[in-house]
């Protein structure tokens, strides 16, 4: 029996059409053998730059001299591409900001670090480089001037359950930087993260 699958295109027949469905799926075909192939993975590998800031990962209790500001929760995602840090202050604030490495706005790739809090507040952290120990960030803020402020950021690599983050600001345009906060970071046990 010959059916009209479209018209003006021509006949084909019902059973021929089955018969080459089933050839194309059939064990040995072409289609068949065509295995999804896995999505690359560049960011993973111990050797790999994206690995340099893995220091900062976990659930940490962060303190300012004896008290404690906040909780901070570092966690990998997209394969280990970029670091998602989820921040909640000691008044229950939150922030949020995104670590990767920038292999497009720059000569050469860099850490970046964009962060943004639930009062609007941005900052844009650039040139990021693991060096000394520390993972070093420059970066700038607007003023109510419009003003470009300098800033700087640093993650001090102390130990296994211990990380140092420093904030400093320039007034004179770059020239000095005063430090405006520093948090003493102490890795949960059994939290995200946790080795």
């Amino acid at each position: 029996m010959r059916t009209t699958w479209w018209k003006g295109r021509g006949r084909r027949t019902a059973g021929g059409m089955l018969v080459l469905v089933a050839g194309l799926a059939a064990p040995g075909s072409e289609l068949a053998a065509q295995q999804p192939q896995a999505p690359p993975t560049p960011c993973l590998g111990s050797d790999k730059p994206q690995r340099e800031f893995d220091f900062w990962i976990g659930t940490w209790d962060v303190y300012v001299g004896d008290r404690q500001a906040g909780v901070n929760v570092i966690e990998p995602h997209m394969n280990g591409c970029v670091l998602i840090e989820n921040w909640t202050n000691a008044g229950g604030s939150t922030g949020k900001s995104f670590n990767w490495i920038d292999t497009s706005s720059f000569h050469e790739p860099t850490w970046r670090q964009l962060w943004v809090d639930a009062t609007g507040n941005t900052l844009d952290y650039y040139r990021g480089r693991y060096e000394d120990g520390a993972m070093r960030f420059e970066g700038h803020t607007i003023n109510a001037d419009g003003d470009s402020i300098p800033q700087r950021l640093r993650f001090e690599n102390q130990a296994a359950d211990t990380v140092i983050q420093v904030f400093e600001q320039s007034n004179d345009g770059g020239a000095t930087f005063v430090e405006t906060w520093r948090g003493i970071y102490v890795k949960r046990r059994g939290g995200a993260g946790s080795r």
